[in-house]
């Protein structure tokens, strides 16, 4: 037994030291383990509609809200990301994984044969590149109303820079399509799953 009399914390190296564990060897757990996994894992919901423009690039900058349904959970802090004009900051840095749901439905009257969405990034709080890109297909109907199709890019972003590395959603549509967003149906997920 290693018991430290003096005060609650015992450390074992320093920083830069490998911790060795040999084969055959088990760490057994009955107390609460922190900074091992998955430290951080939030989820937004579109709340808010967006018109994405026919063959134009729109950023989805409409209201995000923290996903609140019914046991839906979460890992870590709620303020690690953030969300403000569409775009997602970080509180922490990390490789994160970028997970999307990205509903549309084709407005009235339309003929819209395909709707892209992008996970787009930045690493200087400026200028933005798509990292990730999923096209849906729509039935090429002409008047065609109501319509849906769904997309998930998604992809894993090295937050190595708080201040310079954001995240934000975008969308092109043959013709002019809306955001879904009846029972949540427009998401985010960030996972955090491990440091940079």
């Amino acid at each position: 037994n290693i018991i430290n009399e003096n005060s609650n914390t015992i450390t074992i190296g320093a920083s830069g030291d490998t911790i060795s564990i040999p084969s055959g060897a088990t760490i057994a757990n009955s107390g609460t383990a922190t900074g091992f996994g998955i430290t951080n894992a939030q989820s937004f919901y579109l709340s808010g509609s967006k018109t994405i423009a026919a063959g134009t690039a729109t950023v989805i900058d409409s209201a995000w809200t923290a996903l609140d349904t019914t046991k839906v959970g979460i890992i870590g802090s709620a303020s690690n990301i953030t969300v403000s004009s569409g775009i997602f900051s970080f509180a922490t840095t990390g490789i994160y994984l970028v997970e999307t749901t990205m509903n549309f439905y084709e407005q009235s009257g339309s003929n819209s044969r395909y709707v892209m969405g992008n996970v787009e990034v930045t690493a200087n709080n400026s200028s933005y590149s798509v990292v990730a890109q999923a096209t849906g297909q729509r039935s090429n109907t002409s008047g065609g109303s109501s319509d849906n199709n769904v997309v998930f890019p998604s992809a894993m972003v090295d937050v190595d820079d708080t201040s310079n590395v954001k995240v934000r959603l975008a969308a092109m549509s043959e013709t002019e399509s809306k955001t879904e967003t009846q029972n949540k149906s427009f998401q985010i997920r960030f996972i955090k799953l491990a440091n940079t």
